[in-house]
């Protein structure tokens, strides 16, 4: 009496292998797709943190009878150790300090730029390395979504100039 032995047969392992590699081929793109998603999502999410945080700070400022003039300033944990600790710190020391006491992670930004105009602040943010966030016009998901403001976009090059105008007017100039 034969002995019938049980498994699958080389044929059958070919087609499964075979499937699970156009499955993986398909899935694995889509997920890259979300992942730069959510990392230019974080971003763009830290950029409008720093906003709101500078327009908090501003507002405090203006009740101590403080000003900080219009201009464009990097936000740096040294200005914010500065703002918290020296005498008589000058006003974007005391920003610094502010915005950290209102955005918390801002230490965990690789940096950090805001714009201070007559009516609104802009703000733009980087981290990791390449992904560039603004607020309140916030940077694209991919360069389908546009062609400018791409949130890898290497003309940005932590430019922070090119980064507020894109976060005040949604253009690289």
């Amino acid at each position: 009496m034969k002995k019938k032995l049980h498994g699958f047969t080389l044929v059958e392992l070919v087609v499964v292998i075979t499937i699970l590699t156009v499955l993986a081929g398909i899935l694995i793109p889509s997920m890259i797709g979300f992942i730069v998603k959510a990392k230019v999502g974080s971003v763009n999410s830290n950029a409008k943190l720093l906003s709101n945080a500078a327009i908090t700070a501003l507002t405090e400022l203006d009740t101590e009878d403080k000003m900080l003039p219009p201009g464009d300033y990097p936000w740096t944990k040294t200005l914010a150790d500065n703002g918290e600790t020296k005498v008589n710190p000058e006003p974007e020391e005391i920003m610094a300090a502010k915005i950290r006491k209102y955005f918390d992670r801002v230490d965990e930004l690789e940096s950090a730029v805001y714009r201070v105009s007559t009516v609104s602040v802009s703000a733009a943010a980087v981290q990791n390395g390449d992904y560039y966030g603004t607020y309140p016009n916030k940077t694209l998901n991919s360069q389908v979504d546009g062609t400018e403001g791409y949130a890898k976009d290497p003309r940005f090059d932590n430019s922070s100039e090119r980064l507020l105008n894109w976060a005040q007017n949604a253009s690289l100039s």
